[in-house]
């Protein structure tokens, strides 16, 4: 029966029978996270990745600047009405 979670067996193997892998107790992995990689990703598809999210959060704020800007001085809405509507969106 596999894991709910996909862990690799031989990972845990290998770490259950390395001693040089666990802390003082020896109950815990010291740093599990170098057994996990970065779904295999380059580090220009990270950086490209990192790019893009950037972009998408400065479009998105722009828009909401706008949205703003049209609310208050083309339609004519008080401040109160115009962050009302933000919040109901």
């Amino acid at each position: 029966m596999g894991s709910q979670f996909g862990a690799d067996k031989s990972v845990v193997a290998e770490v259950n029978e390395s001693s040089e892998d666990f802390d003082d107790i020896g109950a815990l992995p010291v740093s599990p996270a170098r057994f996990m990689s970065r779904d295999s990703l380059e580090w220009i598809h990270f950086a490209a990745y990192s790019v893009g999210h950037f972009a998408n959060d400065l479009t998105a704020s722009m828009g909401f600047m706008y949205i703003s800007w049209y609310y208050l001085e083309v339609v004519g809405l008080s401040q109160r009405i115009t962050a009302i509507a933000f919040l109901s969106m």
